[in-house]
């Protein structure tokens, strides 16, 4: 063998296996899927969605009732007398 044989030197090693930093639309991204994926799979399981539906139509019923309720002298007789008062009732 001859001695000016040349030797491959191979890539730089590094100190500690780190992984590559990934890009904040990536995270991102991945948050949003797993988060629409638990949300796929609570409501399918739990029925969330008709519950919050059912929540959002008591509390605009809620509202004239709490004024109503609030006044003085109010009692569940005057809300009869407003309900039949109203039209399509």
């Amino acid at each position: 063998m001859s001695s000016s044989a040349t030797r491959v030197k191979s890539a730089p090693r590094r100190e500690s296996l780190e992984s590559e930093p990934v890009a904040a639309w990536q995270t991102a991204l991945a948050v949003a899927g797993i988060g629409y994926a638990g949300w796929k799979w609570a409501d399918n399981k739990y029925n969330l969605a008709a519950d919050i539906h059912t929540i959002k139509g008591a509390a605009r019923a809620m509202g004239p009732l709490r004024k109503l309720l609030a006044e003085p002298g109010a009692s569940m007789l005057q809300l009869w007398y407003m309900n039949i008062e109203t039209p399509g009732r």
